[in-house]
């Protein structure tokens, strides 16, 4: 079974891949649907990695992780934070690969 920690470094290695995107709306449609958003690229990391269906779930891997998340950054809403205007894809990158956890 997958863990948040691997949900994180899939969805940043799609961000990587893929590109990623401000809005909830370039992530379905428009010039830039093929870019992700940091609270799908969670679900869609946790499906890949746990299974259709998954992520869907109120416990779901992916919902954990953007727990995590905005609780290392002191925030109340991922996709809020992640469609500010100065925000940056290497911001995005950093919160998903979180703090450095020593050995």
């Amino acid at each position: 079974m997958a863990t948040t920690r691997e949900v994180r470094e899939r969805a940043a290695r799609l961000i990587e891949e893929r590109g990623w995107a401000r809005r909830v709306r370039d992530e379905y449609g428009g010039p830039e649907h093929c870019k992700l958003g940091i609270v799908y690229a969670l679900h869609k990391a946790d499906v890949e990695l746990s299974g259709w269906g998954a992520s869907y779930r109120r416990d779901s891997l992916a919902n954990l992780a953007a727990l995590d998340i905005e609780r290392e950054l002191g925030i109340r809403s991922l996709a809020r934070w992640n469609s500010r205007p100065l925000r940056t894809k290497a911001d995005v990158l950093a919160a998903l690969r979180g703090p450095e956890v020593e050995a």
